[in-house]
């Protein structure tokens, strides 16, 4: 399990005199921070995940990376030597430094960071790791009070980012007063996740600020396109799927967004009409998933309309082969799947779980029902796909939910208020 502040003591004592002045390494990124006799107006800013995983929050913080970049701000990523996030940031250009923490009470990886961070000078660091908040936080703390007044008043300011349902760190009373304490701010992906960190740990409002995850529209086909029918007929001519047919689809970790469920509380709508799908789009989350969900059908005499198709991505391709996207996790921070989905034009079904509620309008652009609730499940996979009037409220849900997206889930918002807050963290 990784530590964060209860299980590994960290002797800052025994920090302080592993810290010694390291040299500049040739070529390294700080190279490129600052062009000699060019006005630097923006702030540099280090973004910072150890995780060796290629999940959502790696995902979607390398996003963030190539539109800051994109915007013209001076951005370094800080990962862990061969993970997927230094492999794809090399890929698109975004500036790499490595450095090695085996869990948040590392003292030698606290000191490859406070190193790694000093040698860099950024002015605003970003931590989308969980793993990496104490590490990080320690580190911003050693600087500051390094030197003289003057000197500490240029360290870096820091946010942490919380991507998860999840406290900072244990116990609460420790981790509310190291966090406020040091960093400057917490994001939170959603409402519900900062009304957590406030009732967890104390937090005033005001220091959890709340930041919707953004997409790329551009990356998802409107509905009533050309492109999104062309999208739809070779999607489905690779499933096997019949054109007029209907499809429920689902996209994530097949023991994570509620699969089991879904096909348990699918079969009877499969069962009463014929001509309907159920696509589940994502790899094992344990070895075994696809075996369980595939006797789950068989059971219920549907495995012959259930297609699981494994990893893939080039999701924004496949979901126009969808007529309704269902997304039931038993525990989520915001429901980045939903969004993807309404950008789509689909309409929506999703339990009543974290940020959930907050992506989707209920009986507007899908619907809302109770966690491990199947019977409603059913109900809203009825109204959508079996009764009179279905096709009508599947095309007015995904045009409001279309709409809704770009109003609030576009990735150019989101960038617009990060680079807002880094540009008055920044003023020291």
């Amino acid at each position: 399990m990784p530590t964060y502040l209860a299980d590994d003591e960290l002797d800052l004592a025994k920090l302080r005199a592993l810290d010694k002045p390291k040299a500049k390494r040739a070529g390294s990124p700080e190279d490129d921070w600052d062009i000699p006799g060019e006005p630097q107006p923006d702030p540099k800013i280090l973004f910072v995940a150890s995780s060796s995983g290629q999940g959502s929050i790696e995902r979607h913080s390398i996003q963030m990376a190539q539109q800051l970049i994109e915007r013209g701000m001076r951005l370094v990523y800080a990962c862990s030597a061969s993970s997927h996030v230094e492999r794809k940031c090399q890929s698109t250009g975004i500036l790499t430094e490595n450095f090695r923490l085996r869990n948040s009470g590392d003292l030698h990886g606290i000191k490859e960071l406070t190193q790694l961070i000093e040698r860099i000078d950024p002015d605003v660091i970003h931590v989308h790791s969980r793993r990496d908040f104490v590490p990080c936080l320690i580190a911003t703390h050693m600087m500051r009070r390094k030197g003289d007044k003057a000197r500490a008043n240029k360290a870096p300011r820091l946010m942490l980012h919380a991507h998860l349902d999840k406290p900072l760190g244990a116990p609460a009373h420790l981790a509310r007063r190291l966090v406020s304490g040091i960093a400057d701010c917490v994001v939170a992906v959603s409402c519900a996740v900062k009304q957590h960190l406030i009732d967890h740990h104390g937090f005033a409002s005001g220091f959890v600020r709340v930041l919707y995850n953004g997409i790329d529209l551009n990356r998802f086909a409107a509905p009533d396109t050309k492109s999104t029918q062309k999208l739809r007929l070779k999607v489905r001519k690779e499933l096997g799927i019949p054109t007029d047919d209907l499809v429920i689809g689902m996209v994530g970790r097949l023991n994570d967004k509620g699969q089991a469920e879904l096909v348990s509380a699918a079969a009877p709508v499969l069962r009463a009409r014929r001509g309907i799908w159920i696509v589940l789009v994502g790899p094992e989350g344990r070895r075994g998933d696809m075996d369980r969900i595939t006797n789950i059908a068989m059971t219920e005499g549907i495995s012959g309309r259930l297609v699981m198709t494994g990893a893939r991505d080039d999701v924004p391709e496949v979901l126009p082969a969808f007529d309704v996207l269902v997304h039931l996790p038993e525990t989520e921070s915001f429901g980045l799947a939903l969004v993807e989905a309404m950008a789509s034009g689909l309409p929506t079904i999703t339990a009543k779980v974290g940020g959930c509620g907050e992506v989707v309008k209920n009986g507007v652009t899908g619907f809302v029902v109770e966690q491990g609730n199947g019977i409603a499940v059913q109900a809203a996979l009825k109204k959508l796909l079996v009764d009179e009037g279905g096709a009508a409220l599947r095309h007015s849900m995904g045009l409001e939910g279309r709409r809704i997206a770009e109003e609030n889930f576009s990735v150019e918002s989101q960038i617009d208020q990060l680079i807002t807050w880094y540009r008055e963290m920044a003023v020291r």
